[in-house]
């Protein structure tokens, strides 16, 4: 027999550090567990992914999405030809407002396309981008929504669009008061930052 064996004070000392130990382990297993569900200080600071060079608020008149399953009734001259022989799986389009710099309210339509491929999202694109050729209809030509002044977006050359694998993104702009030809570079401007908008409606 060993020289501690029967030994009270031995059996209740091996107890106790037979607990510590187990607090120890424990804590140091919710320790790994936890902090490996944060992210790391980069992927923190690369989070606000939505911040850009103009604040967009959703409109007044229509602060929600708008969804609709049919694209042809919502587009216009070639671009709805070409959406007639090649349909789309949804449409999803949001009204936004912005103030620019010299107090002015300037509306984007924000529209976007989920295509049936890759291949048809860019065909589309490349049509909305020429002359006369029609589109997807803005919010207020379609009749979604109304504003004081304004009856469509694209009277003053506010555009941009972008192609996400299937999905064509499009932003249609204009001022609702005082608006001319030569605001077209700031509403490009305007319409290039909202595109990050319409990366995630779906």
């Amino acid at each position: 027999m060993g020289l501690f064996a029967g030994s009270p004070v031995l059996v209740w000392t091996l107890r106790a550090l037979g607990l510590v130990a187990v607090a120890v382990i424990s804590g140091l297993v919710w320790y790994y567990i936890t902090n490996d569900n944060k992210p790391a200080p980069s992927q923190q600071a690369d989070q606000p992914a939505k911040q850009g060079k103009y604040n967009f608020v959703a409109a007044p008149q229509l602060p929600q999405p708008v969804r609709d399953s049919n694209c042809v009734e919502h587009s216009k001259g070639k671009v709805q030809e070409f959406l007639q022989a090649h349909q789309c799986h949804g449409l999803t389009r949001q009204l936004f407002t912005v103030t620019t710099a010299d107090g002015r309210t300037a509306y984007a339509s924000v529209s976007s396309v989920q295509m049936a491929s890759a291949q048809d999202a860019t065909a589309l694109e490349n049509l909305t981008k020429a002359d006369g050729t029609g589109n997807v209809k803005d919010l207020l030509l379609d009749g979604k929504a109304t504003v004081p002044g304004l009856t469509r977006l694209d009277a003053h050359g506010g555009y941009a669009s972008q192609r996400v694998d299937a999905k064509l993104i499009i932003i249609e702009a204009d001022f609702s008061t005082d608006a001319s030809d030569k605001d077209e570079p700031v509403l490009d401007d305007i319409c290039a930052d909202a595109l990050r908008l319409g990366q995630g409606l779906n």
